[in-house]
């Protein structure tokens, strides 16, 4: 290399340390991966700071030098109760005018000098505050989140099981509409089912709204927005429109009853349901709904409704994204879909806060780390996200060529100039509705790989997070809606990670598929962990403990074929001491079939310190069929499959019952236990 090439790449390394942009990192497989030149300037280039030339590159070192100079204070502190907080200034003043005024309103004010930190007050109560410095003539703002260390978990947080299904998959029988997508009334009628066995929580996918129009994906994992929901979920036999609404009735009326086992169609249902939707939001506007005090309440809990309706209504009618928008915001568009969108919304937000009355289990919901570059969050909180990269993940043993999400990263810096206004309504619109919430890709609180447009997977770059400002928030808000917090943990986890989800109390994940090895003996489940044989995004287990996986991933590319006899030499191993860990502990007889080894493995899990244990419903009758493949697009029907039984034939069955009563036994056998341990 040049000395010219060695200065050069001094210069973006120097760049992408002070801009939080890893210049190398350590792979699932032990070694160091360091960053080629392009990675680095694809990352630091889409954040604002050119560097395609040495010139460049020096000037925006320079820029970002005296841009951090001239900043007195940050604009988020973070002050951990019940330690006293600070504020650290960017330089040492001799004197300066403090202002704090508190979410409740109450104003305090001193005087400082002298100093290079602003203690705040002792007696700061959490929330989010308002700190001002005024310096020699210069006023410097920032907001405080006072918030607990630890995150919300009840006082007797008790051992317990739930299930999880895809609503879309949910069939619920010969006597309801079928619109060919499953409801909330139907994941309702899951939960009273499973509840009245002794499930104590039911969990799903993200229920976010998604964007129809081409190139459709039906990922759940890339919604419109954070902040509102998918009103394919709604059952309009479950309104109270229909009752007063002719036109919903007959509309309703020519909805083919029941269901079968085939693949959703997400665009045709949504077409379907939403001929019926429409007539009820008319009925509701046109009767002086809006005025009730249900929806004025909803109004004051959703900011941001009425331009997200607007939004949505916009972009229908004009039939493109917001990127290619050339007019003002005021642009023509139908007034009845902007109805149509915040009537849905305030329908779907009372269908998900029934929930826990209707089943009497704990909601379990996922938050997903990214949104569309061409929904609602990406255009409202616009200076939020960057542009020419997509986040992903990098190579590892199961996913050999990385993973390209194609959703644009969160801008650190710019998400923390805009106080995280965006983050902060994401998280309490799901905090609002669950009692344990799952922080999809938790290791996104801390860093992000981004991949640089036009590059492979493999070739992306970790890029550093404001950790402590977002697990503030995180902690904030699940104290103040009671929600528990689950970090999904899996991958290329680095131990800063780990350490931060014990530190703060986060539940983390266990699953037995990514859990066998082949030279050791499967690990216990740590009490503060939700256990479970897989994920959605893993084989479900029959398919799994047959092997069966491995060529179905080598056929649609996502395995390359070289490892096929590594992988099935691994998996034998794993499988070989995964039986006898199980015959030694008395939960396995000779019987070594997929069916023997779940109810083994349930027997495991449940009888575990596991603070709760998930099943996947589909595992009841040892499916084979993937929900989700991550790494096929077209190679496989994802996010789209209904289950095999409906929920008449689910909740008539006599074995699926007994399996679920026998894991209440014991679950609340180990219960038990601890209860006599502590006493």
């Amino acid at each position: 290399m040049s000395d010219a090439g060695q200065s050069y790449r001094s210069l973006l390394e120097r760049l992408a340390i002070a801009r939080g942009v890893a210049t190398s990192y350590t792979s699932a497989w032990g070694d160091e991966r360091r960053a080629s030149d392009e990675s680095l300037r694809g990352a630091l280039e889409s954040m604002g700071s050119p560097c395609a030339r040495e010139a460049e590159a020096l000037e925006s070192i320079e820029a970002l030098g005296r841009a951090r100079s001239e900043r007195l204070l940050d604009p988020v502190v973070v002050s951990w109760a019940p330690e006293r907080g600070v504020a650290r200034l960017g330089r040492w003043i001799e004197r300066a005018s403090v202002f704090l005024q508190r979410e409740s309103g109450a104003v305090s004010e001193w005087t400082v000098g002298g100093c290079d930190a602003i203690e705040l007050p002792e007696n700061l109560e959490d929330g989010y505050h308002e700190l001002v410095v005024e310096h020699v003539g210069r006023a410097w703002r920032a907001m405080v989140v006072r918030a607990p260390v630890v995150s919300y978990a009840p006082d007797d947080v008790l051992r317990g099981w739930g299930v999880f299904c895809p609503i879309y998959a949910i069939r619920r029988g010969a006597t309801h509409a079928d619109f060919g997508c499953g409801d909330l009334s139907g994941f309702a009628e899951l939960g009273r089912w499973a509840h009245g066995l002794g499930a104590s929580a039911i969990s799903t996918l993200p229920l976010l709204a998604q964007d129809l129009t081409e190139p459709f994906q039906p990922t759940p994992y890339v919604p419109v927005s954070k902040l509102f929901w998918n009103e394919l979920f709604l059952d309009p036999e479950a309104l109270p429109e229909l009752k007063s609404c002719e036109d919903a009735r007959a509309l309703l009326a020519r909805v083919p009853k029941g269901g079968d086992t085939s693949l959703v169609d997400y665009r045709r249902s949504a077409a379907t349901k939403r001929t019926v939707l429409e007539a009820l939001a008319e009925r509701f506007w046109n009767s002086g709904g809006a005025a009730s005090e249900a929806f004025g309440a909803f109004e004051r809990s959703q900011a941001l409704i009425h331009e997200y309706a607007m939004f949505r209504a916009r972009t229908e009618f004009e039939g493109r994204t917001w990127h290619r928008w050339t007019s003002t915001p005021g642009a023509p568009f139908r007034e009845t879909d902007a109805r149509y969108h915040a009537y849905v919304q305030f329908r779907m937000g009372e269908a998900l806060a029934s929930l826990r009355e209707r089943t009497g289990a704990e909601l379990y919901l996922d938050l997903p780390v990214g949104v569309s570059r061409d929904g609602f969050d990406a255009w409202r909180f616009r200076s939020s996200f960057c542009e020419g990269c997509s986040i992903g993940a990098p190579p590892d043993p199961y996913f050999t060529e990385g993973q390209d999400w194609g959703f644009a990263p969160p801008d650190p810096d710019g998400a923390r100039d805009r106080r995280y206004d965006g983050f902060i309504a994401g998280v309490r619109n799901h905090m609002r509705y669950a009692d344990i919430l799952r922080i999809d890709h938790v290791m996104a609180l801390h860093r992000l790989y981004w991949i640089p447009r036009g590059m492979g997977a493999s070739e992306g770059v970790y890029v550093s997070y404001p950790s402590e400002d977002l697990l503030a928030i995180v902690s904030l808000e699940s104290h103040r809606n009671r929600c528990r917090v689950v970090g999904e943990d899996l991958g290329t986890v680095p131990p800063e990670v780990r350490a931060s989800i014990d530190r703060h109390a986060m539940r983390g994940l266990f699953i037995v598929e990514t859990e066998m090895q082949p030279d050791r003996a499967m690990r216990s489940p740590p009490a503060n962990c939700v256990a479970s044989l897989n994920t959605h995004d893993m084989a479900p287990f029959a398919e799994h403990w047959s092997g069966d996986d491995i060529e179905r991933r080598i056929g649609v590319g996502i395995l390359g074929e070289d490892l096929r006899d590594a992988e099935r030499d691994s998996r034998e191993r794993s499988r070989g001491e995964l039986l006898r860990q199980l015959r030694e502990a008395g939960l396995l007889g000779s019987d070594d079939g997929a069916g023997a080894v779940r109810d083994a493995l349930h027997t495991l899990l449940a009888g575990s310190d596991a603070e709760l244990m998930l099943l996947n419903l589909e595992d009841l009758w040892l499916e084979t069929e993937w929900q989700n493949m991550p790494g096929t697009v077209d190679e496989h029907p994802n996010w789209r499959r209904r289950l095999r039984m409906t929920l008449d034939e689910m909740t008539g069955s006599n074995d699926l019952g007994a399996m679920l009563e026998r894991l209440t036994r014991l679950r609340e056998s180990g219960a038990d236990r601890d209860a006599a341990a502590r006493a």
